[in-house]
């Protein structure tokens, strides 16, 4: 469970049951003496949608060098995409380009095959992908479609031993999340919700003064 709402899969699954005939009886899973009780009724059911790119993360060419940054470049990415092509992504100050760069050398001069800058990485993937710019309309169209607390994350944590084993795919994002130096250990507990400390030295600033010794 990774939302606060089952509202949009209840809904699919009532259309559903309403072109089945009703036959009148309960579930199994609730008749008295059932040995094994299924929890997979409790689950929201939904369709696993194409993916848009294969995977995503960040360069280990970052940080920058100083002879770059003081071009413009900002962070570097790789792409995968679904045409199983890997594209190593310079974000720079200007938008988003095509570097050179491959696995095993450094090259941050836009590529010979697509020198072209665009305003936003979206762009960028819509001309270099074709699965890309298929899918990714798709999947937001049906984002607009979910409820709006179906959108949110969770403010407490997932139960993973009640949900069904999901299948393991390659994300760096994901790794880096898990093995960040900087965390500070709230965020196993708050998934999402990352320690404001400024907003705690805001407020330990603003109390009143006079009563202080």
């Amino acid at each position: 469970m990774s939302s606060l709402s089952f509202l949009t899969s209840v809904n699919l699954q009532e259309r559903g049951d309403k072109e089945k005939p009703f036959d009148g009886l309960p579930p199994e899973y609730v008749v008295p003496g059932t040995k094994e009780r299924s929890l997979a009724p409790m689950l929201a059911h939904s369709a696993k949608p194409k993916p848009a790119i294969r995977n995503m993360g960040i360069s280990p060419y970052n940080p920058p060098p100083g002879y770059r940054k003081v071009k413009g470049d900002v962070l570097y990415l790789y792409v995968d995409t679904v045409e199983k092509r890997r594209l190593h992504i310079t974000c720079c100050t200007k938008g988003f380009f095509v570097n050179s760069s491959t696995d095993e050398v450094f090259n941050a001069q836009p590529s010979s095959q697509n020198k072209a800058v665009y305003h936003s990485l979206v762009d960028l993937l819509n001309v270099l992908s074709p699965g890309f710019k298929k899918m990714y309309p798709t999947l937001i169209k049906k984002r607009n479609e979910r409820h709006m607390l179906d959108r949110l994350p969770t403010p407490y944590p997932v139960h993973s031993w009640l949900s069904p084993c999901q299948e393991v795919v390659e994300d760096s994002i994901r790794a880096d999340d898990a093995s960040q130096p900087h965390r500070v250990g709230f965020e196993d507990h708050l998934p999402g919700q990352i320690r404001d400390w400024n907003e705690e030295l805001q407020t330990t600033h603003e109390m009143a003064r006079g009563s202080l010794p």
